[in-house]
């Protein structure tokens, strides 16, 4: 079941309600410069996921343009991404259980990715889901101090069925609620109740909010890389998911279906089957998502969307900070739901919010909606205003810029605002195309308006307020500043400045307020001999001309920022016992600022320490340098391997701080290549030389003359040369030219060649004498199979053949025996008896197969058996 949802006043007062806008006073703009109103709408779902529109009097919805001019691109992201495995990782997954608050759990999802993936958390990082779904749908703010009075939703425990999108977190968090630990809250399963103190109990601040084209997929895949998951929304029905065992995979072609459940975009796969999908789309690849449906669903929680998912909506990042990024908030808005769109006849649209210091403070960041990419924008703040115009005061700081993507900026000033108490000012924001983001409820006036913008300047300021009703409406401008400087560590971390900066505590809270610091008129100080090791925190007196600092513990110092232009500062340094390289490296000298350097050096970019003792002359800043001293007793080295440096000698180097020490190559002995060259390698570096082998002489060996290398030793072998050998049967003699050497009465070395008649042929290798003989066995062997064989003494030829057995011989065991007449190899076995024979005599036969051996028995009668003759009758159990 689906409903719609019109913010504060129903949907039959829109059209009178978009007419125009007026100023309080009753005066109208004239009806063509009214500014185009589109009012937010949401189709609620019971999953939880509202889909977000944009419409004005005649039913039109403005769909705004998300694909920028340019824009960070991916570039090189791969086929593939998981930030679980490719990231820094994600948190468990969330289960929202029966609750309506899957997009609570996508946008936190996002704020923790984010700060993961940008080293801000680990994977532990919790955010509570209740305490945003309850501050953004259950309780509106009942504080009447507090300037968002009244604003919010009230639907209390309801609140959790009620659904929502990120627009809806966006109203909490932008608004610095609904950002607490779930550690420090009940889980929203439970759907939580919470005070109205509990409103603003924050861990941390969203920062931005950027929204994607859902075709831009180069720009997601680099968000995902960089900011980390992103909400999105979709249609869900389980009907269109495929659940297997190794994956879950999702796509909904309908794109008439409206979103209904919000999820977190974590990864994506260009290669992902388009066959893993139920609804089978024309092309592989998939978002990698994580569901807040628990671990046990899809995947262990996480599943694949097409690219081609019809339904897939509003894809955005979410960017956020520590909670003491900023110390106080202005604002007026809880609630984005009401579009002012840029005509195209002016420049631009111009939106002004006014607010009144609350105390000693420092302006030090806007922010805005952008509703379209692309979209130029120029920041005015405006102080000490003298009318109820925006632009009637002083311009204190202007900036511009381009916002590529639509959403929630936050822009740090580019100069320091400072604000007294109770100072009127005002932060104007001009945007060149889109519309002007509003709340679609006030409860002051005079604090918020509008103007249409050309370059020659702003039109007619004017309080949107809705003609037909009493609702105003207030510009969607936020402002964030800084209070005064705390004596702590962090503004003045040594104590001689931290104790001199306390000197003008006038009221002694600790904080040191602008006024406190202007109250400092000196022009020279001395913090000679006071043991000081920095100089932080007294940039902020800028009356201060000369600093005297001689005799202390200093190796550097930083005048920016200060008005310090004479400098006194003379033996100052450090002493170190035994150090680490890197303890000094680490020191943060920079070698931009060091000329002349004693002790040091630079080596591509790193510091090398020559000695012990550095001495160096540093660039201050400001015109002005003093000369400083590090003293070790010892400098201890983190060395690398040995690398060569060249034929003669190699190198290594301290990893921290680049020390080299360099000493000749240490060679090993000379081994023999593949190649056949001779190679020496270095032991420490492995630098390696080759050389052809480099013989000695030729020496007369046995069957010919061999030399040696003197490298490696290895020998080379080669027969003599001899023009004519004299041969005998039993050797040669003759003379080598080669060695010079006289070969007498060698005895031949043969080779065999068999042949076909029984005999062999023995040639001499060196002297190519040859002779045919028989061979010449030796015993025969008898083998497993059956035969025997025997192999020739000379050339290896084996003789084998079945055994020629003799006749058998009679045992007296009952057996016979029968012998090979060649090999000797005798066999012995039983009597192989044929059938019996009967006897005359009474007696049965029977007679060896094999050897003749006849044995002869009585018979062996069974009982009788009687005839019907008269007779009986008994058989020979053996012959029968």
């Amino acid at each position: 079941m689906k409903q719609k949802r019109w913010k504060r006043f129903g949907a039959a007062l829109l059209a009178a309600a978009m007419s125009l806008l007026q100023m309080p006073s009753g005066l109208t703009i004239a009806e063509d410069d009214a500014p185009e109103i589109y009012v937010r709408q949401d189709t609620v779902s019971e999953d939880g996921a509202s889909a977000v529109h944009w419409i004005n009097a005649d039913g039109e919805e403005y769909i705004p343009d998300l694909l920028p001019e340019y824009g960070l691109r991916a570039g090189n992201a791969g086929d593939s991404y998981d930030l679980r495995v490719n990231g820094k990782g994600l948190p468990a997954v969330r289960n929202q259980d029966k609750t309506g608050t899957c997009w609570a759990h996508a946008s936190l999802g996002s704020i923790e990715s984010y700060l993961i993936q940008n080293g801000k958390e680990t994977t532990d990082i919790n955010l509570s889901e209740g305490h945003l779904v309850w501050f953004s749908n259950c309780m509106a703010c009942s504080d009447p101090s507090d300037p968002l009075y009244g604003e919010g939703e009230a639907l209390g425990s309801e609140g959790y069925m009620s659904g929502g999108s990120y627009l809806t977190a966006l109203e909490a968090l932008a608004s610095w609620s609904g950002y607490e630990l779930e550690a420090n809250m009940k889980p929203v399963t439970d759907k939580p109740t919470f005070l109205e103190k509990d409103r603003y109990n924050s861990y941390g601040h969203v920062q931005n909010l950027l929204i994607y084209d859902k075709d831009d997929h180069e720009a997601i895949q680099n968000s995902i890389m960089t900011n980390g998951g992103l909400y999105a929304s979709i249609h869900y029905a389980s009907s269109y998911l495929n659940n297997t065992s190794s994956y879950a995979a999702y796509n909904c072609p309908d794109s008439s279906l409206e979103t209904n459940h919000a999820i977190l975009i974590v990864g994506w796969d260009d290669n992902f089957s388009k066959d893993n999908f139920k609804n089978k789309p024309s092309s592989n690849g998939a978002w990698l998502c994580r569901n807040s449906y628990g671990s046990s669903w899809g995947k262990g929680g996480y599943f694949y969307l097409s690219y081609e998912d019809a339904t897939l909506m509003e894809v955005v990042s979410f960017s956020a900070e520590p909670v003491d990024n900023y110390d106080n908030i202005y604002q007026y808005d809880r609630g984005y739901w009401t579009y002012a769109k840029v005509k195209s006849n002016y420049d631009g649209i111009a939106g002004a919010n006014i607010f009144t210091a609350a105390r000693e403070e420092n302006l030090a960041a806007v922010s805005f909606m952008t509703t379209d990419a692309s979209v130029g924008y120029i920041v005015r703040v405006y102080t000490n205003l003298t009318g109820s115009r925006p632009n009637s005061g002083q311009l204190a700081c202007e900036m511009s810029g381009t916002e590529l993507y639509a959403g929630y900026h936050t822009i740090d000033l580019n100069k320091l605002v400072t604000l007294k108490k109770g100072t009127k000012f005002s932060v104007v924001v001009i945007l060149d195309k889109g519309s002007m983001e509003m709340d679609n409820h006030s409860n002051q006036s005079g604090v918020s308006y509008l103007s249409y913008y050309r370059n020659s300047g702003y039109t007619n300021w004017n309080e949107p307020v809705l003609p037909d009703s009493t609702t105003k409406v207030n510009v969607c401008i936020k402002a964030f500043t800084n209070d005064g400087y705390s004596l702590d560590e962090d503004n003045f971390p040594d104590p001689v400045i931290r104790n001199y900066a306390a000197t003008f505590d006038a009221n002694k809270d600790g904080v040191l307020t602008r006024r406190e610091i202007a109250s400092n008129t000196e022009t020279s100080v001395d913090f000679s001999n006071t043991g000081l090791t920095d100089i932080t925190g007294l940039e902020i007196f800028k009356s201060i001309k000369t600093l005297k600092c001689s005799n202390n513990p200093l190796y550097m110092l930083d005048l920016s920022g200060t008005n310090i232009t004479t400098l006194i500062c003379e033996d100052c340094g450090i002493e170190l016992g035994t150090v680490d390289c890197k303890d000094i490296f680490a020191l943060g000298l920079d070698e931009d600022k060091l000329d002349p350097i004693s002790g040091m050096l630079f080596e591509r970019g790193q510091l090398a320490f020559e000695d012990n003792t550095l001495v160096y002359s540093y660039d201050c800043g400001n015109g002005q340098s003093a000369d400083f001293t590090i003293k070790a007793e010892q400098i201890e080295h983190t060395i690398s391997r040995w690398t060569a440096a060249n034929v003669h000698l190699h190198y290594r180097k301290c990893v921290n701080c680049g020390y080299r020490e360099d000493e000749y190559h240490v060679f090993g002995d000379w081994v023999t290549g593949d190649d056949g060259e001779d190679y020496i390698t270095c032991t420490l570096c492995g630098y390696s030389e080759s050389e052809p082998h480099n013989y000695g002489e030729w020496e007369p060996v046995k069957g010919g003359h061999a030399r040696t290398c003197i490298h490696c030793k290895g020998t080379e072998f080669e027969p003599h040369t001899v023009s004519k050998w004299t041969t005998t049967s039993t050797g040669h003699s003759g003379f080598c030219s080669v060695c010079n050497s006289t070969i007498d009465g060698e005895e031949h070395d043969f080779t065999y060649k068999q042949n076909s008649d029984g005999t062999h042929t023995a040639t001499c290798s060196v002297c190519g004498y040859a002779t045919t003989v028989k061979h010449t066995f030796g015993e025969w062997q008898i083998n497993a199979d059956g035969t025997h064989s025997r192999v020739c003494k000379d050339c290896g030829l084996t003789e084998s053949s079945k055994h020629t057995f003799g006749a058998y011989k009679q045992n007296s065991d009952g057996t016979h025996t029968h012998t090979c007449t060649v090999c000797g190899y005798a066999e012995t076995a039983k009597h192989s008896f044929g059938d019996y024979v009967q006897n005359a005599d009474g007696t049965h036969t029977h007679t060896c197969k094999d050897c003749g051996y006849a044995e002869t028995s009585k018979h062996s009668f069974g009982s009788y058996v009687q005839n019907k003759d008269g007779t009986h009758t008994h058989t020979c159990t053996v012959c029968g």
